[in-house]
């Protein structure tokens, strides 16, 4: 998101330094406008017909190469914002694609360490089965050993008198 955010202020900034680059030249290209048109007044009022003629002529053409540099500026500006917006949308799906994955992967960490729970809890009832198991046989072998001395302290005073 951060990137996502970082590159929607790139794109911003270069968008709006175009469209300031652009309102810079329309205001360059109305003082040119103000100040040709005032060269061309004193001419007219200096020079003939013909030569007025012709500064007029010079300004159209320098207007018209003007309008046209305008336009391509304009349209570098428009393709050069497209492009960023392009490649933003292609970062953009990058990062969605990378968050599906980490979460596919939380997921998948989640449930095996559900499973992992659900083992350890049986791991720890088998252990305690085991513990009982354990001293209940001990208690067994205990009462088998005092049977056994029992069985001797019966059997050995017999075996002596034969």
């Amino acid at each position: 998101e951060e990137e996502l955010r970082k590159g929607e202020e790139k794109l911003r900034a270069v968008e709006e330094s175009n469209w300031a680059a652009i309102e810079s030249l329309e205001r360059q290209n109305q003082f040119l406008r103000v100040q040709q048109e005032d060269e061309v007044r004193v001419a007219v009022g200096k020079a003939v017909g013909e030569s007025a003629e012709l500064m007029l002529s010079a300004r159209e053409e320098l207007q018209r190469d003007f309008d046209r540099e305008l336009e391509v500026v304009k349209a570098e500006a428009a393709a050069r914002v497209q492009e960023m917006a392009r490649q933003q949308e292609e970062q953009v799906r990058n990062l969605e694609k990378k968050v599906a994955e980490r979460e596919a992967e939380m997921a998948s960490m989640r449930g095996n360490l559900s499973q992992m729970e659900v083992a350890m809890s049986v791991q720890s009832k088998g252990i305690d089965h085991a513990k009982d198991a354990e001293r209940a046989a001990e208690r067994e072998r205990a009462k088998l050993r005092a049977a056994m001395s029992q069985v001797n302290d019966l059997i050995v005073p017999e075996i002596r008198s034969c």
